[in-house]
């Protein structure tokens, strides 16, 4: 049962840490409004630091990227440059740092696709670019559309895949511990 429990984990993981490092937050909008979209972005890695953030807005959506405090920001088209000014300013170890962009009128759609490129000072360039799906390790940010302005069953944010690994092992782990409990008695 151990061996089961542990194997469990060890699959979902992979699933949580790849939907984890950048996120667009509200998951979900209506179209037609002007949102303020935060993007988080998370440093995962314990030898480098996160140096710099390339954020590609969806053709037919009018941006505008709010600075950061130690953070130069570039807008070229219809992409935007963050680059930390100094090390201090990084992103290190498992912290995250959040950039914002004013979006609207958001189109009439179904959703919105953010492509992102993560920097880190070892050179090393993490692209944030793949179709959501169950099956990317590096799934893009995602903006639902609705008429609610709440996700819809789709999910929103990235891909759903993390929440259904989460509630996976936790579904194992409680399993496993009432085997055990019955096991012992």
């Amino acid at each position: 049962m151990r061996v089961l429990v542990c194997a469990l984990v060890a699959l979902a993981l992979p699933a949580t840490v790849a939907d984890a490092h950048v996120t667009v937050i509200p998951s979900a909008a209506r179209p037609g409004e002007t949102r303020t979209l935060t993007f988080r972005v998370l440093n995962e890695r314990s030898d480098a630091t996160t140096v710099g953030v390339d954020l590609f807005v969806p053709a037919g959506v009018t941006a505008k990227a709010a600075d950061r405090r130690g953070w130069t920001k570039v807008e070229s088209g219809s992409q935007v440059q963050w680059k930390a000014d100094t090390p201090a300013d990084a992103i290190s170890g498992e912290q995250s740092k959040d950039f914002e962009l004013d979006a609207g009128p958001l189109p009439k759609t179904g959703r919105l696709v953010f492509k992102a490129l993560q920097h880190y000072s070892s050179g090393e360039v993490v692209r944030w670019i793949q179709e959501p799906s169950a099956d990317a390790d590096r799934p893009a940010p995602v903006l639902q559309l609705t008429a609610s302005g709440r996700p819809g069953k789709s999910g929103g944010g990235s891909s759903a895949t993390a929440g259904w690994a989460a509630l996976a092992v936790l579904a194992a782990l409680a399993a496993g511990g009432a085997a055990l409990i019955l096991r012992r008695r």
